[in-house]
């Protein structure tokens, strides 16, 4: 068993719901670049709660050598296999999720300049279900919102899943206080 990385614990450590609250108000006016990463990283966070709340009980140390650092569940694609494989999620869920990943690791790993008005992430963007069904129910919103707006409901839309889908399975809902505020600005009015 590998011996305990404190910066790893760290990364690894879920927001209580008022951090949670301010991590999804930050959210919402972040430049493209640190959307991408904090937004798929609370999603994977998200999906392993969720998965260890289905699983039989585990000690610390199981957790972390199933989760952790060259674990079988350490990285966002084998969690989304695995969660998939036993009905945690659905596939078209995981369809949606593998597309965050992709474009999260495009952000995380290209030095180039990019944005989400860049070609190729407009494009993967664009294959979303969700985005699909906001621009064709509402085409005269089209030019309203961007595709960082795009990005970040996507983002919001399955953390509120997830959260949902853990509360049904016995566990707390995460996200109970984070959408009671009206206060809170809009993907568009944050930019």
């Amino acid at each position: 068993m590998s011996k305990p990385n404190p910066l790893r614990e760290l990364s690894r450590r879920f927001p209580a719901p008022p951090e949670l609250k301010s991590i999804i108000d930050d959210f919402l006016v972040l430049p493209d670049r640190s959307s991408a990463i904090v937004g798929v990283a609370l999603i994977e966070s998200l999906l392993e709660k969720l998965m260890i709340k289905k699983m039989v009980e585990q000690s610390e140390s199981q957790r972390s050598s199933l989760f952790g650092n060259r674990g079988p569940l350490a990285d966002l694609s084998s969690k989304i296999l695995v969660a998939t494989a036993f009905g945690i999620i659905p596939s078209n869920v995981a369809d949606e999720l593998n597309r965050l990943r992709n474009i999260r690791n495009v952000f995380a790993h290209t030095m180039a300049p990019i944005s989400f008005d860049t070609k190729e992430v407009v494009n993967e963007l664009r294959k979303s279900k969700i985005v699909q069904i906001l621009l064709s129910h509402f085409p005269e919103k089209q030019g309203t919102f961007t595709n960082l707006s795009h990005f970040k409901i996507l983002v919001e839309i399955h953390c509120v899943v997830l959260s949902a889908t853990h509360k049904s399975a016995g566990g707390e809902d995460w996200f109970a206080g984070v959408y009671a505020s009206t206060s809170r600005p809009t993907a568009d009015e944050a930019k």
